[in-house]
């Protein structure tokens, strides 16, 4: 009773939904996403996310064992602290940010000792004032999700830094718009202030080659 959610980062759009092989115990999907997100959903089984963040040759096969991992297997497993990602001039969660902090609600309700920094980002998009703007309104929503649900305010820093620390190109070279790297620049980094616990740990958000930002 295995599903599989293929989900494209970072705009959380469904790719592909499909099913465990009943004989091989494995799956196999086509994409030629070069960033996704795999949510597995089974009876009996906690669920797990797993996201792949490594360049992915076009049209690579996923072909893997599913993975899951019962309750008692998940102890002393490493805990990855991801960022959280918004749409295009908004700052409200999308579902797979949601799926994020659902994660890590539970982390941090299990783990009191965790502190963290939340700092929101923009795109180039508008000016400075609106993004910086913007950009607290993310990370604002990011901790209000989770103090909402029972974290206490007092684990949290807050703060935006607008479109200033950017990570992705906003434009191409001719000055032409580019909405891929624009959409790595629309999110919420979460950093690690204080954590008792060795096995949670912060990841760096990938960026393609093509989109990184060129250094002179």
């Amino acid at each position: 009773n295995l599903v599989i959610t293929i989900i494209n980062i970072p705009n959380s759009d469904t790719v592909a939904v499909i099913s465990l092989d009943n004989k091989t115990n494995q799956y196999s999907y086509s994409t030629f996403i070069e960033n996704y997100g795999l949510f597995f959903e089974g009876k009996e089984y906690k669920q797990r996310e797993q996201n792949d963040t490594q360049r992915i040759t076009p049209s690579l096969d996923i072909d893997q064992n599913a993975g899951m991992i019962s309750e008692k297997e998940i102890k002393n497993k490493f805990f990855i602290i991801r960022s959280i990602f918004f749409n295009f001039d908004d700052y409200s969660i999308n579902k797979f940010a949601q799926k994020e902090l659902e994660r890590l609600y539970v982390v941090m309700n299990k783990n009191p000792s965790l502190v963290l920094e939340v700092v929101g980002h923009s795109d180039s998009m508008g000016s400075d004032e609106y993004n910086q703007i913007l950009s607290e309104k993310r990370a604002n929503s990011v901790v209000n999700f989770l103090v909402n649900k029972g974290i206490s305010v007092d684990r949290f820093i807050v703060r935006g830094v607008g479109e200033s620390k950017y990570i992705a190109i906003n434009k191409n070279s001719d000055g032409t718009d580019n909405p891929d790297g624009r959409s790595y620049n629309q999110r919420a980094d979460i950093n690690i202030l204080k954590s008792d616990n060795k096995f949670i740990i912060s990841e760096n958000v990938f960026v393609p080659d093509h989109l990184k930002i060129k250094k002179n």
